[in-house]
């Protein structure tokens, strides 16, 4: 069975401060108790595309606000559950 979670983060140039939420979240993706990671991005001027790609997480951009993101995140989920986190977690 799949797991049910879909976890979402919104960015915006958060690619510094990523590290911490992201290894927290490592050992449920390995274990496979979370089914996607999705980063909903605004228009990041850093490297989160490059992060994105090294975790295994799906990019998703959108128009820059935290709601328009979270939406933009929302519909690429296919999790049943969703988890919304900031980037700073």
């Amino acid at each position: 069975m799949a797991a049910p979670l879909s976890v979402i983060i919104p960015t915006l140039d958060a690619a510094e401060r990523m590290g911490p939420c992201l290894g927290a979240l490592s050992e449920g993706l390995g274990e496979g108790l979370i089914a996607e990671l999705i980063l909903a991005d605004g228009g990041s001027a850093d490297d989160i595309a490059e992060i994105a790609e090294a975790v295994g997480a799906r990019l998703v951009t959108a128009p820059r606000g935290r709601g328009q993101q979270l939406a933009a995140g929302a519909r690429a989920a296919r999790g049943e559950w969703l988890l919304f986190l900031h980037a700073d977690t």
